[in-house]
């Protein structure tokens, strides 16, 4: 049940928050016309593992876990510049702040941190970037098999709302993208001249999730088809509004916006 959560909390529009974690993010994306750029990181977060008192390592190994992961298990990062790892209320949560570099916002993927997927593409001088979720495949089922699984998540999620609605309270997630041209269009964003700002909180985030788990139509039409599209529609109608993907586009998006070199 929990993996399967997980893969909705993965929605690049909300944020990953694991039961009684709550996480403070703010990331500000700036992006070149070839989809290469950066991304500033700013995240109070839980340890990355979670230990009982006798197993718990001290607290200079936590930390070094915490950069280990970052540094090293991230995807798709060129670079890393200026980044500060620091234990705060007593070691039981991490500050972390850097910035990566990235030759391709597509694949990049930071390690323990809230990252959605992008789809970012650029034709003629125009520009698209889409924020997805992160998804493992499901296995497609019949629909008695379907209906038992739907019906076992639903009774799951009910004795673990509790937990999960606690754990997110403090969670806050906000991303900021700053884009290559101007922006014409931004389901889901806040926009102002070339950037476009999504802000979620935990509690709304929460609902959404909470929701999509009590729709069982949409659950039992997504295990017979395989796929996650009908619990990302119910999400994205919660997050944004509307059932379409979170999109910016953008038009003239032609001149780099610092020096990748």
């Amino acid at each position: 049940m929990l993996s399967r959560i997980q893969q909705l909390l993965a929605v690049g529009l909300a944020l990953l928050a694991l039961a009684g974690c709550g996480v403070q993010t703010t990331q500000t994306y700036v992006i070149n016309p070839d989809g290469s750029g950066k991304v500033e990181i700013d995240v109070t977060k839980r340890p990355q593992m979670e230990y009982d008192e006798k197993s718990r390592p001290p607290l200079d190994k936590r930390t070094h876990d915490e950069a280990e992961a970052l540094l090293f298990k991230s995807q798709g990062i060129a670079a890393w510049k200026d980044v500060s790892i620091k234990p705060v209320n007593g070691g039981e949560q991490f500050h972390i702040k850097g910035t990566a570099y990235f030759d391709d916002i597509n694949k990049i993927k930071i390690s323990n941190i809230v990252f959605p997927t992008f789809k970012y593409t650029h034709k003629n001088g125009d520009a698209s970037l889409v924020l997805g979720l992160r998804d493992k495949p499901i296995k497609k089922m019949s629909k008695a098999d379907a209906e038992k699984k739907v019906d076992k998540d639903i009774v799951s999620w009910k004795k673990m709302r509790e937990i999960f609605e606690k754990g997110m309270a403090t969670s806050d997630i906000t991303m900021h993208f700053r884009m290559p041209g101007k922006i014409v269009s931004a389901n889901g964003f806040e926009s102002r001249e070339n950037t476009a700002t999504l802000h979620l909180t935990g509690d709304k985030v929460f609902k959404a999730l909470d929701k999509q788990m009590t729709d069982r139509k949409a659950q039992l039409e997504d295990l017979q088809r395989g796929d996650h599209e009908s619990s990302s529609r119910v999400l994205r109608e919660s997050l944004i509004g509307n059932s379409k993907p979170a999109e910016i586009s953008v038009q003239d998006a032609t001149k780099p916006q610092f020096d990748y070199a």
